[in-house]
């Protein structure tokens, strides 16, 4: 099996975005250099495991997303996908997702 660095670099750089958060916010989050960051989103540099694990517990994603593109979709899943998003949102997002929670 090969490992596709550039799609796992997509991922991290796409969930980072998500985010809104720059390579300098998520280097100082893992503990890496912006220059590592940014050499593993463009797929010049090849993480560590233990590389990989800070940066998915950085971006509260599964690391079978990053690596693989796997999406678990089990009740459970579903739910911390629910949270993440939550936890992502601003005041306004906030707001929206009770108003629409309450009309269900």
């Amino acid at each position: 099996m090969n490992v596709d660095y550039i799609a796992i670099g997509q991922r991290i750089a796409a969930r980072r975005k998500e985010l809104h958060l720059t390579q300098a916010d998520l280097a100082e989050k893992v503990d890496l250099s912006v220059q590592h960051i940014s050499g593993i989103e463009t797929a010049s540099s090849v993480p560590s495991l233990e590389a990989v694990m800070r940066i998915c517990f950085a971006l509260n994603i599964f690391s079978d997303y990053i690596l693989f593109g796997l999406i678990d979709k089990t009740p459970n899943s579903l739910i911390v996908e629910i949270i993440r998003h939550i936890l992502a949102s601003n005041p306004q997002e906030l707001e929206n997702i009770l108003r629409h929670i309450e009309t269900m």
